[in-house]
C-alpha cells in the first residue's frame, strides 16, 4: 500500500507473544500522544520515523503462496501492526521471522497468501515503539542487611593475598 503520512491517525503495534500493545494517536493539532501502554508524550521525530516506513512499505521481494507459513514465522506471528487512516480504514500486517540475510524480515497482510520480504531498517522504527514509550525504570539503592558480611572488590592497586603481579603493559601467554 501507499498512503500519505498525514492520513495516518493511529498506529497500533501488538506484541502477540507478550500481550503488550503500543497505541499512538494523532491529535487535532497534528501532534502525537501515546495512549497505550500508558498515556504520555512521544517526540514528533520518533513518530515520523515510523510513519515514513508505514506510509509506503516497499517489499524487496514476494513469496507467492508459500506451502508452509511456519518457516516464515507467520503461522503464529509475534507482532501485528495496524495503521488507522483518517477515513476510518485500517491497514494491517503481521510480522514474522527474520529472513536468513539478517537485513530483511517476513510480513504478511491478513487473508493473503503472499509473504512479503521487507527491509528491517524502517520496520525496526515501527517495532521498537514499545521500548521507546515505556518509562525507564528508576534504579533503587539497596543496602546489605545489618550484621551481614558483604564482600567488595579491593580498590585498584591494593595487594590481594595469594595473587601474583603481572607487570603492566604485558600479557602472559
Amino acid at each position: 500500500w501507499e498512503v500519505a503520512a498525514d492520513q495516518i491517525v493511529g498506529i497500533r503495534v501488538e506484541y502477540l507473544t507478550t500481550g503488550d500493545t503500543v497505541y499512538l494517536e494523532r491529535q487535532e493539532d497534528g501532534t502525537w500522544i501515546v495512549v497505550q501502554p500508558e498515556e504520555g508524550a512521544i517526540t514528533d521525530d520518533r513518530v515520523q520515523r515510523a510513519l515514513d516506513w508505514l506510509a509506503a512499505p516497499r517489499p524487496r521481494t514476494t513469496i507467492p503462496d508459500p506451502a508452509d507459513l511456519v518457516a516464515f514465522g507467520l503461522a503464529e506471528p509475534a507482532t501485528r501492526v495496524t495503521i488507522q487512516l483518517r477515513d476510518g480504514e485500517d491497514r494491517v500486517f503481521e510480522v514474522g521471522a527474520d529472513a536468513p540475510t539478517g537485513t530483511t524480515q517476513y510480513i504478511r497482510l491478513p487473508g493473503q497468501a503472499t509473504v512479503l520480504v521487507v527491509s528491517k531498517y524502517g520496520l525496526e522504527d515501527v517495532l521498537g515503539l514499545l521500548e521507546d514509550v515505556l518509562p525507564t525504570p528508576t534504579p533503587t539503592a539497596t543496602t546489605a542487611p545489618e550484621g551481614s558480611s558483604q564482600e567488595t572488590a579491593p580498590a585498584a592497586g591494593t595487594p590481594v593475598p595469594g595473587a601474583t603481579s603481572v607487570p603492566s603493559g604485558t600479557l602472559e601467554p
